[in-house]
Order: structure tokens, then C-alpha cells, then sequence
């Protein structure tokens, strides 16, 4: 009997995992299958660089892609071999600076940021890249991998954007989680009090930081976001019927280009059987009359609504902030595009005209939602159209 005791022993043995307490080998990065071409010399990323856009699974990204503020970062070599790295950002309207140190990692162009515990490193390679216009950079770390496209000028050719599409989609990220940047509002300086120097402290009290900070942007985003105020009792029926555009604000680039063409226009408004609104608007477009139709989804809260443009896939966050229905209504729209985001402010009149105290009111509210004096039009009066309006 001993003999096949023994043998059973010496199965369990050899069958058992051996090294016990040993940590398992690490898995294979995605960024092993990264190339790296061309003779890019550590000197030619020195400089400002603009953040273009990121593809990455973050879910802090999907969840506030309307919301991204511009990023730029500045390059600098260290000991002939790293690099260091200043990015610049807005939270909460205030400029913040991230420094840290890229160490090499022998391969050419790959570099890494050490933090504090196993696995706790992140990977960093520069990809394919002109030093004179755009890089593609990949970072991989244990919450997963991301690319971002830097350009010399944070407006990039749809030829290099479609470049780094492709990028992403080889290392399976989707245009699902591709995420552009505003083109504008960038900020290069911080005071003593607003930089975070990874030099200075560990990596992990870094992150933990940098989290913090983010987290606090994200609640006082919200907190703007909530701060619009919706017409109390909202009663959307009382809100169908004509109406004419009195004012509009912007800081989109759509309304820099075009403020000086805009005229007044009529707007009529109908409630579907479903509680939506059909929203047909009649301009004047050179010697024609334009119209434009859009169906505003309801939301759980009244008074405001939900629009995606079928051509520019932007999405709209509408909402009625205040209206008596028989003279004016102030309506206040969020839009987000995967190029940016803006905001927008609309007054509108059963007439042409309106009391002195609503155009103040306009140009406050506008002004609340961090709209400049440049970016308020009063819409100059005119009859073209005005007939043709359905």
C-alpha cells in the first residue's frame, strides 16, 4: 500500500504550482506591437505641443467629452536622454501644471514613468511623428491603454486625424472612444500654487492627487451644468406656436464665422402626440429662404430636451431657463462634438420687438454662462422670410 500512497503524494506534488508566493510573469503589452520608424531625435520634440485628441476607454472621458478643456504640454531633454514634460491645463477655470520625467527604457523613442507598487509603471512610446506638425504617443498603464494625437498647432488636416484613427484602431481602440479636443481657451503658465511636480513627491501620492484634482473639476463642471436653472412649472403646450429670434450668444466657431450674416428669424414650435417638440426655424440664407426642422426629445425633467444634428452628429442639451409664453422665452443650449464643446443662449419674442428689461436679462444670463460682449448679438431686424414661415 505504500507504494501507490507514494505515487499519489509525488502526483500531487508535481501537479501542484510550483514558486509559490511568486508573482506571475506580466502580460504582453499592446505596445510591443507599436513600430517606431524613422531617425526622430529626442531635440526635435522639444517645444509646445497641442492635445488634439485621445482614444482611450477612460470612463471619465466618455462620460465628460463635452466638457474637455484645451491641453498643451511643453517638452524639454534632460541628461541627453530624458525628457521632461510640463502639461498645461484648466480645472474649474483655473491653469494647472503636471511635470513629469519620462526615464528611456533602451528601445528607441520608449520611455516609462515609474510609480509605487508592483505593476504600477506606465509605458510610453512615441510613435510615428513629424517633428514639424504632429506625434502619436501611446500610454499604457494597469487601468489600460491610450493614444493621443499632439500637433504643432492644435488644428490638425483631416488626412493626419484619419492617420491616427487608424493608429488607434490597430491597437483596438474604436472611434467609440476617440475623444477630440477644444481648438482654443489653451493656458501656458501656472502659479507656484497650481503645479503638482512628480519630482517632488512619489508617483502614488501623484495619482492620488491628480485624482483628486480631477474629481473636483468634475463635481464643479457638474455644478455649472446643474446651475442652469429650467422654468419652473414648465408648461409646454403654452410654449407651441411662432416665435421670432431676438438674441443669440455663442462661443462656437460656427457663430465667429457667420455673426455677421445672421438676420432675425422666426421659429415655430409644435408638440407631438409623444410629448416631443418639432422645431422648424425659417431664415434668410443669401436670396433664399431656409428651414430647418429638428425634433427636441423630452427628458425626465420638463423644459428640457435633447437634439443630435443627422449632419454634424453634435449633441444638444436644451433647456427653457425661463418664459411667461405670451411674450419671451430664454432657452440655453450645451453642445457637444467630438471637436469641442460651446455654449449658446437664445431669446426669443411672440414679436419683434421686446421689452428693454428682457434684452437685459439676455445679455445678464448670457454673460452668467461666461459668454463675452463680443460673442452677444442682438439679430438686426428684417422682413425677408418672414412671410414664407410656415
Amino acid at each position: 500500500m505504500a507504494a501507490p500512497r507514494a505515487l499519489l503524494l509525488l502526483s500531487l506534488l508535481l501537479a501542484a504550482p510550483q514558486g509559490r508566493g511568486q508573482r506571475p510573469p506580466p502580460p504582453h503589452s499592446p505596445l510591443e506591437k507599436v513600430v517606431t520608424e524613422g531617425n526622430l531625435s529626442l531635440g526635435e520634440l522639444v517645444g509646445r505641443w497641442f492635445l488634439v485628441g485621445t482614444a482611450s476607454r477612460c470612463s471619465y472621458l466618455a462620460e465628460n467629452s463635452h466638457r474637455l478643456e484645451a491641453t498643451a504640454m511643453t517638452v524639454a531633454v534632460l541628461d541627453g536622454q530624458s525628457l521632461a514634460i510640463s502639461t498645461f491645463r484648466k480645472l474649474d477655470g483655473q491653469c494647472w501644471e503636471i511635470r513629469q520625467r519620462y526615464i528611456p527604457e533602451g528601445a528607441h523613442r520608449r520611455f516609462s514613468v515609474s510609480g509605487r507598487g508592483y505593476n504600477s509603471k506606465m509605458e510610453v512610446v512615441v510613435g510615428e511623428a513629424d517633428p514639424r506638425s504632429y506625434a502619436i504617443i501611446y500610454y499604457q498603464d494597469s487601468q489600460g491603454l491610450s493614444v493621443k494625437l499632439y500637433g504643432r498647432s492644435s488644428q490638425l488636416s483631416n488626412a493626419i486625424k484619419d492617420k491616427f484613427e487608424e493608429r488607434a484602431r490597430a491597437v483596438g481602440l474604436s472611434e467609440d472612444v476617440t475623444h477630440y479636443f477644444p481648438t482654443y481657451g489653451f493656458c501656458d503658465s501656472a502659479d507656484d500654487f497650481h503645479i503638482l511636480d512628480a519630482q517632488l513627491c512619489s508617483a502614488g501620492d501623484m495619482q492620488a492627487t491628480l485624482l483628486s484634482i480631477l474629481g473636483l473639476a468634475l463635481l464643479g463642471a457638474l455644478h455649472a451644468q446643474n446651475s442652469i436653472p429650467v422654468q419652473a412649472d414648465f408648461q409646454q403646450d403654452k410654449l407651441a406656436g411662432r416665435w421670432y429670434s431676438i438674441g443669440l450668444a455663442s462661443n462656437s466657431n460656427w457663430f465667429k464665422d457667420k455673426k455677421h450674416l445672421m438676420k432675425m428669424c422666426t421659429t415655430d414650435i409644435a408638440v407631438t402626440a409623444d410629448g416631443n417638440m418639432e422645431v422648424t426655424s425659417t431664415y434668410p440664407k443669401g436670396d433664399q429662404c431656409e428651414k430647418r426642422n429638428s425634433l427636441y426629445i423630452r427628458t425626465e425633467q420638463p423644459g428640457r430636451f435633447s437634439y443630435t444634428s443627422p449632419r454634424w452628429g453634435s449633441n444638444h442639451d436644451i433647456r427653457v431657463v425661463e418664459t411667461n409664453y405670451d411674450e419671451y422665452a430664454l432657452v440655453a443650449t450645451q453642445i457637444s462634438k467630438s471637436t469641442g464643446s460651446s455654449n449658446m443662449v437664445l431669446l426669443y419674442s411672440r414679436t419683434k420687438e421686446v421689452a428693454p428689461q428682457r434684452l437685459e436679462r439676455f445679455m445678464q444670463f448670457s454673460q452668467e454662462q461666461g459668454l463675452k460682449d463680443e460673442e452677444i448679438l442682438i439679430l438686426p431686424q428684417t422682413d425677408k422670410c418672414m412671410a414664407d414661415a410656415a
